[in-house]
């Protein structure tokens, strides 16, 4: 069975904030490759993967296909992804980046 993917919860106020502070959004959700981050940010010249989980929210159980996905993506992808709760999260994990060039 197949099941339309879902964004969390947490996605459109995470993207809505960083459009605020002038960043590319792009939203992988549609792309159609099982398994991909949520959102592909663009900041400060560099590029970001996210994958947004909404706190305290464990659907593990529920969607067992889509996080088996999840992780078989992220073994393959050779670069770097972050799971994120909150913009704050995903911006402090930018910023930390950015300190270590």
């Amino acid at each position: 069975m197949t099941h339309a993917r879902r964004t969390d919860t947490a996605q459109p106020a995470i993207v809505a904030d960083f459009l605020a502070v002038g960043a590319s959004v792009l939203d992988l959700h549609a792309i159609g490759i099982k398994g991909a981050p949520d959102v592909l940010i663009g900041l400060y010249g560099r590029n970001w993967l996210f994958e947004i989980k909404t706190p305290g929210l464990d659907r593990e159980s529920k969607h067992r296909e889509h996080f088996a996905e999840q992780k078989a993506w992220r073994a393959n992808w050779r670069g770097q992804v972050h799971q994120v709760t909150s913009f704050t999260e995903a911006l402090n994990i930018i910023k930390a980046e950015m300190e270590e060039e």
